[in-house]
């Protein structure tokens, strides 16, 4: 029943076995990625993005994948949806900020999408502010902010070639307007205006500014893992065939 209701029909988080203790239970020759939430995409680019069913992927499970793919190239990410994104001049609200390890950035450096920096009139050595919410807000709501300074400005192409590092969200995920976002966050809508509702309309989910991986794990630190996406180059099928779950 609990399970229906979940949405988690022919899944488990418990096995009861009759061995002895002590005993070794043989399982990897058993398990798929997908019994440990692992999905498997490809990008436009054709390289292979590893995400979670909970969206973060546990760290015992990338270091696996790390570890087995020593001869491909590795780019990791944590994606968060912060409430606005604010300069001296203006504001915009609520969008993806994704951490990334692939772009070269450190501390407070941020690069801003240009869709967004023409909207809060960011410039390149510009200061600016994210607000949002820490992962723990439930128990204790309270909106809380971090500075950054503007390394660069990309376009919004460019910024879109990362919408494939950023996991679905149901009630987020193939919804078309602002209007129809239903996925358990608390937003306010009277917030959102038309720049927010045209930016949606054409890039969706495609994130609106990057900061460094390292910068992300310290800011929005959270017990399920520091790691939602990880892109891999050149994985090949060596790669995929010694990828278990029997780590996580």
């Amino acid at each position: 029943y609990l399970g229906t209701r979940l949405g988690l029909e022919g899944k488990a988080n418990l096995i009861i076995s009759e061995a002895s203790p002590g005993s070794e239970l043989k399982l990897e020759p058993l398990l798929k990625l997908s019994d440990a939430g692992l999905i498997l995409n490809q990008d436009n680019a054709g390289n292979l993005v590893i995400e979670n069913s909970s969206y973060f992927i546990p760290e015992a499970i990338v270091r696996k994948i790390e570890r087995n793919s020593a001869d491909a190239q590795i780019t990791k990410s944590m994606s968060w949806f912060v409430n606005s994104f604010e300069s001296e001049a203006a504001k915009a609200s609520y969008g993806f900020v994704l951490g990334t390890d692939s772009e070269g950035l450190s501390g407070n450096e941020i690069i801003l999408n240009e869709e967004l920096a023409s909207k809060i009139n960011a410039k390149a050595g510009g200061k600016i502010t994210l607000r949002y919410y820490p992962a723990d807000y439930r128990s204790d709501p309270k909106e809380l902010s971090a500075s950054f300074t503007v390394k660069r400005i990309i376009t919004a192409d460019a910024a879109e070639k990362f919408r494939s590092l950023v996991p679905d969200i149901p009630g987020l995920t193939g919804k078309s307007d602002c209007s129809e976002w239903d996925a358990g966050i608390d937003i306010d809508f009277s917030r959102i205006t038309e720049y927010d509702k045209d930016y949606w309309r054409k890039y969706g989910m495609a994130p609106k500014a990057l900061i460094s991986l390292d910068t992300a794990s310290k800011i929005w630190r959270n017990r399920f893992g520091q790691v939602s996406a990880v892109r891999i180059t050149n994985a090949g099928s060596v790669f995929l065939g010694s990828l278990t779950p029997e780590s996580a």
